[in-house]
């Protein structure tokens, strides 16, 4: 090659690596993708302090650990698509495995214990169908039944990724901000799964959330931001790929008022303490990396690795003799969490 086309070409791929991109999401019908998710978290609490009327008292760390891990294999379908968007999707649950790990060195061992669980949904098939309002629904799409078929109105629809792209084209170097809401939605990507301790009969347990009452689900508020930046292309095993970078700095917060309330009055009817306020927060703070196909037009692999800070806080108070004294407990725990998905 002349040294004239030599440079070029040099300008053309020069030009071609700082193009404006538009990264966009375009539904394939009657194509199967596999996407393959692995979800891993764990915390260890390290730091509580609590204080009576305003005084400090002696509390030591209970030192607490958990770990909790996902494996989850979907072979979803496209089986209509109007304006960029599935409205019809087959979705096949070909692996759902969860272990959770639990460990309180308060208690010389006797609450440490490892757990698996599994979902009545493994291994099975259902539709999804999405409405004008953008919601989705579910119904079982193979033979036989469910035990319960409340678990397919927990189901989430169509796993795209695509909230995490521009809503323009970008040049290499732009960033935009993702709202903190998609983020948590990877953390159950598929929707609630009705996951059940194997080997366990839970049929009587009282549910968490209420204890047995009717306790609405917490609505959590969120600071900070995730923000996203085009890092440029490349090639992944043979495949154009765009690089978006992830940078993570949010706190949400949900106020466990109403739900530490019922657990007070199922551990101590007598209501002695009267709980004043609750909240559970979790800092996050970390990045990651998605890969988007440019040809196809649909993500190939998101990588998040976080850092988390939890913060449990209660604020309770009883009275004796006429007076009333106030309790503050909180617990802080660190840790990590991160998410690989993969789709193919």
């Amino acid at each position: 090659m002349s040294p004239l086309r030599s440079t070029l070409a040099l300008l053309v791929c020069f030009v071609a690596a700082f193009a404006p991109e538009e990264l966009r999401y375009e539904p394939r019908l009657a194509t199967p993708v596999t996407a393959t998710l692995h979800l891993t978290r764990e915390t260890a609490q390290d730091g509580a302090r609590a204080t009576y009327d305003g005084e400090e008292q002696e509390r030591e760390a209970a030192g607490t650990t958990y770990q909790v891990e996902e494996r989850l294999t979907v072979v979803d379908e496209v089986r209509a698509a109007e304006a960029g968007r599935a409205t019809v999707l087959g979705r096949r649950f070909t692996e759902l495995a969860r272990s959770t790990s639990y460990s309180n060195p308060a208690f010389e061992g006797e609450l440490d214990e490892t757990a698996e669980f599994a979902s009545p949904l493994a291994g099975r098939a259902v539709r999804l169908e999405r409405d004008e309002d953008g919601a989705w629904s579910a119904a079982l799409d193979d033979e036989g039944e469910l035990e319960d078929d409340a678990v397919l109105a927990e189901l989430a629809g169509e796993l795209t990724l695509a909230s995490f792209l521009p809503d323009a084209a970008v040049e290499r170097g732009d960033s935009w901000t993702v709202a903190p809401e998609r983020l948590f939605e990877l953390f159950e990507p598929l929707g609630g799964l009705a996951w059940t301790r194997v080997g366990v009969d839970a049929s009587g347990w009282k549910t968490f959330a209420g204890f047995g009452e009717e306790v609405p689900e917490p609505v959590p508020e969120y600071e900070g931001e995730v923000r996203a930046t085009f890092a440029g292309r490349k090639k992944v095993d043979g495949v154009a790929v765009a690089i978006v970078e992830l940078e993570v700095d949010v706190v949400r917060r949900t106020d466990t008022t109403a739900n530490q309330r019922a657990f007070l009055r199922l551990m101590d009817p007598s209501e002695r303490w009267t709980l004043e306020a609750a909240e559970y927060t979790v800092a996050y703070e970390g990045s990651g990396r998605l890969l988007w196909d440019r040809k196809e037009h649909r993500a190939v692999g998101l990588e998040l690795a976080l850092e988390l800070v939890v913060t449990d806080r209660s604020e309770q108070t009883t009275e004796e003799d006429g007076e009333v004294h106030r309790a503050l407990e909180e617990s802080v725990s660190h840790g990590r969490c991160s998410l690989e998905f993969a789709f193919e």
